[in-house]
């Protein structure tokens, strides 16, 4: 069969929504994301992948419930396990102006006095989680009185959701180049502010 080559990408001047979907657009069937996952020692791997098109659908549909649940430029921790998940739930924060603060599962063992510690610096509006985790972060936030906090289920937001507006992240517009993205946990638990840097158009794989 003769290789058909990939539409070129121009990312320079582009925001990290503004490539995530041209990307969409343009190879909307391309692998973007491949996670393994070894769940024991003897495990020959598991391996999950997202397409272009169903990341950015993903990550639109989570921005879209972020934006119901809270306001832009308010914090968000991600309690949840690496994994795909992972990555939807930090670009539906970048696309929804909300601020990524990357954690762990607030029941990993060794991490509970430094997510503890964030999030009393960082004063998060919401957290993000996954469909399995969702009990532990309620049962780990009500015990250190953050029992308020309301939770997004970024494995629950699912493409296709007939709530979830089609325009809507073009509604809101792209954040501008210095616009704060994330908020990094130095090695004491406070929070440091980052912006993400240029986006770079992948190559094909």
């Amino acid at each position: 069969m003769p290789h058909r080559s990939m539409p070129a990408l121009d990312a320079a001047g582009q925001s990290l929504p503004g490539l995530l979907r041209d990307l969409a657009a343009r190879r909307a069937h391309q692998r973007a994301f491949t996670f393994m996952d070894f769940p024991d020692l003897g495990s020959t791997g598991r391996s999950r992948t997202l397409t272009w098109a169903q990341l950015h659908e993903r990550a639109r549909v989570v921005a879209v419930r972020l934006r119901a649940t809270v306001r832009p430029g308010e914090r968000a921790v991600l309690l949840m396990p690496q994994g795909l998940d992972y990555v939807v739930g930090f670009l539906g924060c970048v696309m929804s102006g909300v601020i990524a603060v990357p954690l762990f599962p607030p029941d990993q063992p060794g991490h509970e006095n430094r997510v503890a510690a964030v999030i009393e610096d960082c004063e998060p509006a919401c957290a993000l989680v996954t469909e399995a985790g969702a009990a532990a972060a309620r049962a780990y936030l009500e015990a250190s009185g953050a029992f308020r906090l309301p939770l997004v289920q970024v494995d629950a937001a699912r493409p296709g959701d007939p709530s979830v507006a089609a325009d809507a992240e073009l509604a809101w517009g792209d954040p501008a180049p210095d616009d704060l993205a994330y908020l990094e946990a130095s090695g004491a638990g406070s929070p440091q502010a980052s912006s993400p840097p240029a986006p770079r158009a992948p190559r094909p794989v």
